[in-house]
């Protein structure tokens, strides 16, 4: 082809010329040209061609493509000639030159198989060699049959072979039935050949498959390939093909996002997959310029999430932020990635090919993955040709299309051609087959759709033109009629057993298919029924076999061992149980486990009596509660836990949620952060909220925060931050209504205020911050401690308060009958014991807090306000004693209502979670389990 290329500014007829220059049109020409030279057609054959034509003989080459083909010809000629160059055509030319000047050995023998056909220069150099010297021989069991049509063939295939034939569901299970034939029969592997009659699609099936067998004996994989493996089936070639696919797109998002996700390409300590997730958030459609910017963008709002941290547990706090540093690690590893492979395709796209075929080469070791030995010769093998393509580029000074010329290697560079190896079954094409002298023979692919295939003509030269030409010079008839000749012979020769294979259903579109007329052909000379139908032919090769065998000898891996074991009729579920108990003993040890946590309540189901030792919730120096925590206790002591005692945490996933610009947390701290600026902005004023006066005012301190959480939380796109937008000025408007009337009746007063631990956010603090501890008294002479951030404290009366709560989320749960929940709801009762220790330390001993109250502006609850007197909650230190009391113990059972499970992050840990609340329930009931009295107590209220 590059031969083809350097001759195209010399083509002047136009018609050639006027097609679009392409690495395939290109390859295609350059097949034409050799095919002509090796029949010994010159420029001057197709000049005299033409000029002893008839002019109105539609039958000949026409005049601008003659003259185009003549230019060509001689200029690979005079490439030839100036580089000392030999193609096929010269190397016979010189052998024929030698015969002639008696250079042949006097005692040499030219050995010539019968079935063997020369054409062209070919056949003139076997013609030169004297008769006495050349040898004719035959196959060992030749026939005399002339195969015109495929149907003909079938009466002289395999005279000595034992013939069978079997069908399956798609082609993947045509080979996999070959081994699994070859596995339950035990059958040495180096007795199988497999012939096929498609190579691209059988020789990677075959592969994957052999991929699959277990063997102690072999170097590498006990398989081996006449025509090789293609190389676009390793992964750094399929993502060469992919990443140039990206750069021809203009660098649209999702091909990236598919490079990464396919695990293509060498991240490091990360994973592809989480890379992926990373990436597509973005918000980036096409050009190469968004990537790095919109990267950095999240590396800068990742590094303030991190440094604005807040929680009011220090553990929790802890693990956030260990994870927000993990995903600033991935972010970073994204863009240095990204940036390289930018790098690259910047000299991928150039006008110098040299720089642009350096470029693949870069990509290709630098920037992929390889995870085996195969993706490493297949690497090695393409960058040999590509160094070929380079060095040629330079000496000729071409320019060529780098991505054309690559991605026509990709289709043409093979690896690991070979022979027949021992211990290694063996592939070949149907056609050049059969040579190996196995016992087993395996032809796959006889489906109509595939065998003998179209009548298809060369597109440069047609069948006229080549009749036109030369008598004898090949053509698709000829070429057809000599394939079918092929196929012939290399049946004619089998011994042993010989087994056809062929889908009859499509496992891509599930439409049926049929046996080829050879294989029904076949079916007949061999049963001697010769007016057997399809139905016959496929009543003998039986049911289509499938994704699972039939037999258990003859499964090749432990899933279809498993399909196998489990779809048996007589295999009782306790059986199956054995079965998996005996293949993996882990999975036994965790059902035992699983059987014992629902059996009674014990230390597989939460009874830790040595969590005590280290948690000592009434000591001075004991554990520190947050509102969050002693909830978490509350709802689920089980899952309370694994996440405070224990410390586990989810990984935080990246999100791809390409709909949703904030979070649940972020646009709760947004709310937050709204409400604190206006409500202390009109409190340093002295000035109470009224809507008509204030709403514009609210309106551009909400416009401020969205630009601010714009710069540091980049939104995917501009929906996903105009729907975040909206919800939040419908918050607002709720949030003032409600204030206006609020406020008629108290000053807020303090906002945000830090009680038993550093402020955190950008407020200034206030007069009631304390970074300690703070004790709280529960009666009986207990004590716990505990810290927390309060949303807004109220000023209702001389030295009375009130404690306001904002939630932006639904009001489900919060019930004003039920104050505590059974121990779900304990932030109202805690946080009036710790305002009210701070105000008397703070501000006046006679202190006291009248109130507590949650306010819902969010759009699902619309403004409702679920208030609770103090006195009404005095009965809540109680609760707060029962739920220390519990972690003292060591007395972590599972909830008793599946509710609280619904959005519990452990869910996977705990497994079918409503076996689990339904056991916990039953334990309830059984009030000689004495240390459960305090849950008991806690979910009777």
């Amino acid at each position: 082809p590059m031969i083809v290329d350097w001759a195209w500014p010399r083509l002047k007829a136009g018609y050639f010329s006027k097609l679009t220059k392409s690495a395939s049109l290109l390859s295609s020409v350059s097949r034409t040209i050799q095919e002509l030279r090796l029949h010994g057609i010159t420029p001057d054959t197709l000049k005299a061609d033409r000029e002893q034509a008839d002019p109105a003989d539609h039958s000949v080459i026409p005049d601008g493509k003659a003259a185009d083909l003549r230019v060509l010809l001689e200029a690979w000629s005079d490439y030839l000639t100036q580089y000392s160059i030999a193609d096929q055509a010269v190397v016979f030319s010189l052998a024929r030159e030698a015969l002639d000047k008696g250079d042949f050995p006097p005692n040499g023998l030219v050995l010539l198989p019968t079935d063997a056909v020369f054409h062209g220069l070919e056949r003139q150099l076997i013609e030169s060699v004297p008769d006495h010297q050349r040898v004719t021989i035959a196959p060992p069991f030749e026939t005399t049959v002339e195969a015109e049509n495929s149907s003909a063939i079938g009466n002289a295939v395999c005279p000595r072979a034992h013939v069978s034939f079997a069908r399956a569901i798609g082609e993947a299970n045509e080979v996999r039935e070959v081994f699994r034939r070859t596995v339950g029969e035990q059958l040495p592997l180096d007795e199988i050949e497999i012939l096929h009659t498609d190579a691209s699609t059988y020789v990677p099936l075959a592969f994957d498959a052999a991929s699959l067998i277990e063997t102690v004996d072999t170097d590498g994989l006990p398989i081996t390939f006449a025509e090789g493996i293609p190389v676009s089936m390793s992964r750094p070639i399929r993502a060469l093909r992919s990443w140039i696919r990206w750069t021809e797109s203009d660098f649209a998002q999702p091909l990236l996002v598919e490079l990464f996700a396919a695990g293509l390409l060498d991240c490091g300590e990360f994973s592809s997959s989480a890379m992926a997730k990373l990436l597509r958030p973005l918000g980036i459609r096409t050009g190469a310029g968004q990537y790095v910017p919109k990267i950095d963008e999240q590396i800068a709002a990742t590094r303030t999430e991190i440094d604005s941290a807040e929680d009011d547990d220090p553990d929790a706090l802890e693990q956030r932020i260990s994870r927000k540093e993990r995903k600033l690690k991935q972010l970073r590893m994204l863009k240095k990635k990204v940036a390289a492979i930018l790098d690259m395709a910047t000299d991928l796209a150039s006008d110098d090919s040299q720089l642009a075929l350096a470029a693949v080469t870069t990509f290709l070791t630098k920037a992929t993955r390889s995870g085996d030995a195969f993706d490493r010769i297949s690497v090695s093998a393409f960058l040999q040709q590509l160094a070929d393509r380079q060095q040629w580029v330079g000496t000729l000074a071409l320019d060529i299309s780098v991505t054309d010329t690559v991605d026509m290697l990709i289709q043409q560079v093979r690896v690991l051609e070979g022979g027949p190896r021992p211990g290694s079954v063996h592939v070949s094409s149907l056609q050049n087959g059969g040579q190996s002298g196995r016992r087993h023979t395996f032809v796959v692919g006889m489906d109509d759709r595939r065998f003998p295939g179209a009548l298809l003509q060369d597109p440069i030269l047609l069948d006229h033109e080549r009749r036109s030409l030369k008598e004898g010079f090949p053509d698709s008839s000829t070429k057809s009629h000599q394939k079918l000749q092929e196929v012939r012979n290399t049946l004619t020769q089998l011994e042993g057993k010989v087994t056809f294979l062929w889908s009859c259903q499509s496992a891509r579109d599930d439409t049926e298919m049929f046996a080829t007329s050879l294989v029904l052909d076949v079916f007949r000379h061999a049963t001697g029924h010769l007016d057997a139908d399809m139905e016959s032919l496929n009543c003998a090769a039986g049911a289509p076999v499938s994704f699972s065998t039939s037999q258990r000898e003859k499964a090749i891996t432990p899933g279809e061992h498993w399909l196998w074991q489990l779809t048996e009729p007589g295999f009782a579920r306790d059986d199956q149980t054995e079965f998996v108990a005996t293949s993996f003993p882990h999975l036994d040890r965790g059902a035992a486990a699983m059987r014992d946590r629902l059996q009674g309540f014990g230390s597989w189901s939460g009874h830790v009596p040595a969590a005590s030792e280290h948690v000592r919730p009434f000591a001075e120096d004991g554990v520190v509660y947050s509102a969050s925590a002693l909830e978490k206790l509350g709802a689920c002591p089980l899952s309370f836990f694994f996440q405070r005692r224990l410390g586990l945490y989810p990984l935080e996933e990246p999100s791809d949620d390409l709909d949703c610009w904030l979070d649940a947390r972020q646009f709760g701290t947004l709310c937050h952060e709204l409400f604190r600026r206006f409500m202390a902005g009109l409190s340093d004023q002295g000035k109470r909220p009224v809507y008509a006066d204030h709403y514009s005012e609210l309106l551009e301190l909400l416009r401020e925060l969205i630009e601010e959480y714009t710069l540091s939380i980049p939104p995917p796109n501009e929906s996903a931050k105009r729907r975040d937008a909206g919800r939040l000025v419908v918050i607002a408007r709720t949030f003032l209504r409600a204030e206006e009337e609020n406020c008629q009746h108290l000053r807020p007063m303090y906002f945000e205020a830090a009680l038993g631990m550093e402020q955190k956010g950008p407020g200034p603090g206030t007069e009631l911050d304390m970074p300690l501890p703070l004790s709280i008294p529960l009666g009986h002479g207990q004590t716990i401690r505990a810290r927390g951030q309060i949303d807004r404290i109220d000023e209702i009366d001389r030295l009375l308060f009130s404690i306001c709560d904002y939630k932006t989320g639904s009001a489900y749960g919060y019930d004003p009958v039920s104050p505590f929940r059974q121990g779900r709801r304990t932030q109202n009762v805690l946080y009036v014991k710790m305002v009210e220790q701070a105000l008397r330390q703070k501000v006046d001993p006679k202190s006291r807090v009248a109130q507590f109250e949650y306010f819902f502006p969010g759009t699902k609850a619309s403004g409702l306000r679920p208030v609770w007197p103090a006195e009404d909650l005095a009965s809540g230190g109680q609760v707060l004693a029962r739920l220390a009391s519990m972690d003292a113990d060591g007395v972590y059972p599972p909830t008793d209502n599946s509710d609280d499970c619904r959005y519990c992050e452990f869910q996977e840990v705990c497994g079918n979670y409503r076996q689990l609340t339904a056991g916990c329930r039953s334990w309830l009931k059984n009030t000689s389990l004495e240390v459960l009295s305090d849950f008991r107590e806690l979910r009777n209220e």
